[in-house]
Formats: C-alpha cells, structure tokens, sequence
C-alpha cells in the first residue's frame, strides 16, 4: 500500500520537474484514481485518490477542506472507520478525528467523505496546527488519500458499469474520476441443476456490440478465464448491449455437460476480454423413464441415468422408502424397479449416489379400479347378485372380497366359487353377499341394518393390491298396513317386507318366519326380496290391546326392524250429535271400534233403558266395526228428575253377551217433551204466491153454470156470478166469503 503510495508521488515530483506547464486549466478537471483488489461486481476493492494532478495549479486556498464524494452504488461498510480506513501519504496528513463521514439514506446521492483543512494540514510545518501561506506550489506535494475496505454493489450500475468519484478542494472546480469494472460472469438462480434444467449466465463489463462465448470444464476448482487450459467445452454465445451485459440461458444436456459432476464455467469477448474468475455449477445426473410412465400397482418399471451409472453401492427409493436389493436390478445406465404394492399416485423414483448426489424421477401409480353392475336402483339387499370388474391388478389372483370390512362369497356357476383368476391385470367375476361358507350372517345382517345408504365394496389380490368402489345398500324393512289410530278386531292386517334375502340355490335357504304376540303367523321362502304376510285380528282382542310383530330371517331375530312396529286394537267409542235434548228428541248415534259384522249391540242410558234403532234394541255392526242410526230418549223416562231444567245422563255400548265395551257417552237431558216445531202462518201480500197444487176452493151456491172452456176467452163478459176457473188465478168471491182453515205442518 505505502509503496503504491511512493510510487505515485515520485511520478509527480518528476513531471513538476520536467517542466510541466501547470497552466493547462482543462486538464485539471480530471482525478487520478488508483484501484487495487476486484473491481467485479460485488468484490472488495480499496482506492486511491491522488490531487491535484499533474500539470495543475495548486488550489487558491490551501486550508479549504476536501469532500469526497463516492457514487451511491459504491457501498461503505457499516464499520467504516476513520483511523483505520482512511489512510494519508507520508509527509502530509489531516486530524482524521475531525473527518466527517456521511453515509447516504438516499440512493440517488453519493456518499461524502469531508477532510477538515486547517485543522491539521501542514505543509513543511513541525506545527500541526499551522495552515499554509502564501500561494507558492513549491511547498505543496500532491496529496494522496486511501479508502479501504470499499465493495462494489452485487450488479453494475446502470450508467456503463462505471461509477465516478468526485473531489472537491474547497471552492474549486471538482475533478472527477471514474472507476471501471471488470468483466464478470454471474449465475442467476440455482447452482445445483438436473439435466434438462436451464442454468441462466449473467455477464457484466463485456465490450459493447461483441459476442460472449461461454465455456465449461469439468473441475471442482476454481479456474482462472484469463489463461484457458485444458478441456474447456463451448457450450453457447451471447451479444453484449450497450450496457456492456448479456443474459444468456444454457439447457443442461449430455451435449454440453457429459457426466454429473461440477463444472467451471467461463466468459470470453471478440475483443479477448474475459471474465476474470470462472464461476460453478453442479450437474446432478438426470433419471428418466423408459417407456410409459404409468405403472400398475406393484408393477416393474426401467428408468435409464442421464450423465451418470449406477452400482450397487448406490441407493434406490421409491416414494421415500430405501428399496431392498432384491427390489431393483442394476444394469449400466439404467435399472429395474419392483414397485411396492403400497403406493399409490405420484411416486418418485430415486437414486442415491454413493457421492451424496441423486437423481429423481416421477412415475404414477395406475389406479386399481373397481365397478359393479347388478345392483337395484334402490340398491342391493342381502343375498343380492353382483357382477364384479376390476383393472390394473398386478396379482394372478383375487384373494377375497369384502362388504364393508365382511368377507363375501364368490361365485362360480351356481355354486360358492375360491379365489378367481386375474387374466391381464383385468378380473370379472359374480358375487353375493353372502358369507364365503354359503350363509347370512349375524354381522352381514348387522352391517345392513347400520348402513347408512352405503358401503365400501373392495377386492385384494394376492399381491396385496386393493381396489374398492363404493355401493348403495338397501336396509330391510317391515311396516303393517293399518290405520294409524289402530286395527278393528276381527280385522285381517297385512305384514309387509322389503329387501330381504331372497331364496337361492347356490346358498342355503333362508327361511323368514313372522310371529304376531309371540304365536308364528307366517314362513316365508321367497324367491323375491319382498314378502307380504296376512293376519286376522282375533275377534276376542282387549279393546286396546297391542299386537306385537317380529321377523326372523335364519333363526336370527330381528327386534330392531319390529320393535316399533307394534299395532293396537282400536278402542270403541260413541258420540251422539246433539249432546243437549229433550225426552222424545230425535238424535244420531256413532259407535266405532266394535268387532266386524256382529249382532246384538246395544246403547243402554245406565243400565236401564236400552235405546231403540228402528223399532229394534239392539244393532249389528259393518265390515269395519263401525254403528251409525237415530234414536230417541224414551218418553216413559223420568224428566222429572231433572234438576233446574238440566239433567246428565250417561249412554253406554254393550257387546251381544251384555258385557261394557267401555265406550260411553255423557248427554244433557233437558226438561220437558219434545215438541216438533210449527209451520209458521204465512204473511198475505198483494199477490198470493202460487202453489204448485192448488187447494181446491169451495163450490159456491150455483146461480149459474160456469162456462166449459178451459181457457177464457180475453173480451169475454163474466156473468154477473161467476164461477173461478180452475186454471186461472183464483180469485176470492165476493158475496159468499170462504171459511177460515186452519193450515196443517208438513210433515
């Protein structure tokens, strides 16, 4: 450092005294600036700052400061310090204690750097607080000032991958200087690339208008581009803009980059300028499929290395899971994987090398599919026939098949059939859901009655290989038909069921047997899965008596579909319409819940007076144990006894054996006889209103004989007694009025 320093002071001691003319005004305005260490972007450099030049004046004021201005790309390191980074030449220093450092927080404004002047310049002076006199150069050596530890940004500026530096001696005209930047290579992105990756080149302070070829070389070292040996490989060119860059991007192949490994890569101009230090990437070798990429569960597939071999001191994984020796077989660049039964999708295939590089490459996992046919729309019932497909099956056989987690049965013609064949990873086979031994088992008919609509249906070979779809069940069922208040003793009821297993001849038979209050009514083999069980109502049933229903399927009860389904005999009861009366009153009697078509009921008040129906004491029920007809309260019944005009008294329904049904009715018996309503006198108006029959009226005493012709004639003169015609409006006569009748109510 202090060398380069002498070196440039002699050099101007020796122009002064060449007889430099100072004079030259225009040539004052440049700085000398010395650069030692990289000057690429993003290195450490330190710089040297030499003023005023060769050939100039000596500045009017000795004592004036001196700011240095750095451009704002420059970058000064957080810990810049002033004794340390800041160095003057022999002879000539400043109090670097009373520098000013500022940092800029603006991008766009340089760095300044102010060295305080006659706060310790001396020129000659054992002083140190002496400022120069007089305006005499023969004192005054060029001043030379070093800042260290300065680094360039990680991209060149934008103004020509320059960047100036300014000094100002106090009011002078600043001299400006500009440092340059060497010719550099960057990578922009990932170092460590595939085959078939892209590696993007960067380069900086390349001759504008000229074209960059870049060239690699297998090496682990760092390699100088200045002075290329050995086998450096061109793998691509690029032309320098304006700016001095290019932006180049190279596809990783065997082509550029033979074998895995890392690699130095280097930048050279047309005009020879090269880019320093080489930079370097690795190339991991590359791993592809051969052929098709979809393999079968459990499946071979053969992947072939790009750049590279594999031995048996490698490691191969299959979906993150270090395969056994036995699993994949090792011949040159290229390998054959075993796959495991267990994955499943998208598997990575792996390589290990025994460097610590790999290699990946994607497989999928063909989907084992499965698909049913043969299920009902309201979907399949116990004993069901399925016709079962399946795809991409790696075994030669179908193991089992299951219903919701329970085996199932195969089937090979009409018999209970073993493990099926897989021809061509394809399966077809029947099936039926029912127990692989030929049975309906508790836990299928379980399975069945907690199905919430479906269950998984699914087939295992003997690879371990799985497939599985999902089916709709359709839960067995038994409902009674009978209105919802209950049954009529005597009554006949049907008991109805759905989707039972139905009667086969590759299974046993499965007998259904119904049972009405703990006595069996019904055995069911059915060929359908449906059944219907008829029951009639014993006629002695308890009104209100519960029947209760249970279905066996295979000795297997079933309380959890019949618990509920439990029907009452219908209670009898009486209504009476109106509920007010008096004794001889006609009123309507409905009597319900009665057994079907029998005779001698009977509605007595109390137990007295039995109530007559059509001159009869007692009544026969209908088909549906039902009683309607009109009575009255006999008038030999004591309406005496009626308290304050008001009475209750209680009707009740007895069986032909005399005995309460337990329907009654309370009715309020008013005082006094029914009496039927009168017709009320009509009111005469002006024009009497015509009846459809006229009453014939009276024959008056004759005084003369009334005139044949049905119809009068208009101008017809009446005699002086006329006789009404009977087709005409009748007239009363006057002379002998009519007697008064008394009008009779119609019936």
């Amino acid at each position: 450092l202090w060398t380069a320093a002498a070196l440039l002071l002699l050099a101007a001691i020796i122009a002064i005294l060449a007889g430099a003319n100072p004079g030259h005004a225009q040539e004052c305005t440049d700085l000398s600036l010395a650069q030692r260490g990289s000057t690429t972007p993003g290195g450490t450099f330190s710089l040297t700052l030499t003023f005023p030049p060769q050939n100039c004046p000596p500045p009017g004021n000795f004592a004036a400061d001196i700011t240095i201005n750095l451009h704002e790309d420059i970058v000064l390191p957080p810990d810049f310090d002033r004794e340390d980074d800041i160095r003057l030449n022999a002879g000539q220093r400043f109090n670097l204690e009373w520098a000013d450092i500022n940092r800029s927080s603006n991008e766009d404004d340089p760095h300044e750097i102010v060295l305080p002047g006659c706060a310790g310049w001396r020129v000659g002076s054992s002083d140190p607080g002496a400022c120069p006199t007089g305006d005499s150069s023969a004192d005054l050596i060029p001043v030379s000032i070093q800042l260290r530890n300065l680094r360039l940004p990680d991209a060149p500026a934008s103004d020509g991958d320059e960047y100036t530096v300014t000094v100002r001696w106090g009011e002078d005209t600043p001299l400006t200087d500009k440092i340059a930047v060497d010719a550099a290579l960057e990578i922009s992105g990932d170092r460590e690339l595939d085959y078939n990756d892209t590696a993007r080149f960067r380069g900086y302070g390349f001759s504008s208008g000229l074209t960059v070829r870049l060239y690699a070389k297998a090496s682990s070292d760092t390699e100088t581009c200045d002075n290329r040996t050995g086998n450096w490989k061109d793998i691509g060119s690029a032309n320098v803009d304006t700016n001095r860059r290019f932006d180049h991007s190279v596809t990783i192949t065997t082509a550029n980059f033979p074998a895995a490994g890392r690699y130095q890569i280097c930048a050279q101009d047309g005009a020879g300028a090269s880019s320093g230090e080489s930079v370097s990437i690795t190339v991991t070798a590359g791993l592809e499929v051969v052929g098709s990429s979809e393999v079968k569960p459990g499946g071979e597939v053969t992947l072939r290395l790009i750049g590279g071999r594999i031995s048996n001191n490698d490691s191969v994984l299959a979906g993150g899971v270090r395969l056994s020796s036995g699993q994949w077989r090792p011949s040159g660049d290229s390998f054959t994987v075993t796959l495991p039964t267990s994955l499943a999708g998208t598997v990575a295939i792996t390589v290990q090398f025994s460097d610590g590089t790999s290699a990946s490459a994607n497989v999928t996992i063909a989907k084992a599919d499965l698909s049913v046919n043969g299920v009902p729309a309201a979907g399949a019932t116990l004993g069901q026939n399925l016709f079962v497909s399946a795809d991409n099956l790696p075994g030669d056989q179908v193991e089992r098949i299951t219903l919701g987690g329970l085996p199932i049965a195969f089937l090979d013609g009409n018999q209970i059939g073993e493990r099926p064949q897989v021809h061509g990873s394809r399966f077809n086979s029947p099936a039926v859901i029912a127990s692989p031994n030929g049975r309906i088992t508790r836990e299928l008919i379980r399975k069945f009655l907690d199905t919430d609509g479906s269950e998984t249906l699914e087939i295992t070979d003997d690879r371990g290989v799985q497939a599985s779809t999902e089916i709709k069940l359709a839960k067995p069922s038994v409902k009674v038909d009978t209105p919802a208040g209950g049954i009529t003793a005597g009554a006949t009821i049907t008991i109805r069921g759905q989707n039972f297993p139905p009667q086969r001849q590759y299974y046993n038979s499965f007998p259904i047997t119904i049972a009405v209050s703990g006595r069996p009514v019904c055995n069911k083999y059915e060929e359908s899965t449906s059944w219907q069980c008829p029951y009639k109502v014993s006629s002695r049933l308890a009104p209100g008596q519960r029947l209760d229903i249970l279905v066996t399927v295979a000795d297997i009860p079933l309380p959890r579909l019949t618990q509920d389904l439990k029907v009452e005999v219908e209670r009898a009861g009486i209504t009476a319409d109106p509920k007010e009366l008096q004794v001889g009153q006609p009123f309507t009697i409905t009597v319900t819940g009665l057994e079907r078509i029998i005779e001698g009921y009977t509605i007595r008040i109390g137990n007295i007076f039995n109530l007559p129906f059509d001159g009869q004491s007692s009544f026969r029920s209908d088909r549906n144990g039902r009683f309607t007809g009109t009575t009255t309260i006999p008038e030999d019944y004591h309406e005496d006894e009626t308290e304050n005009g008001r009475k209750p008294i209680t009707l009740r329904v007895y069986d032909s054996d005399r005995k309460s049904t337990g329907a009654s009715e309370v009715l309020t018996l008013l005082a006094g006889t029914w009496t039927p309503p009168a017709t009320p006198t009509p009111i005469p108006t002006p024009t009497p209103v015509p009846t459809p029959t006229p009453v014939p009226t009276p024959t008056p005493e004759p005084t003369s004989t009334p005139e044949p012709t049905p119809t009068p004639e208009p101008t017809a003169t009446p005699e002086p007694t006329p006789t009404p015609d009977p087709t005409a409006t009748p007239i009363p006569p006057t002379p002998t009025p009519l007697p008064t009748r008394t009008p009779t109510p119609p019936p």
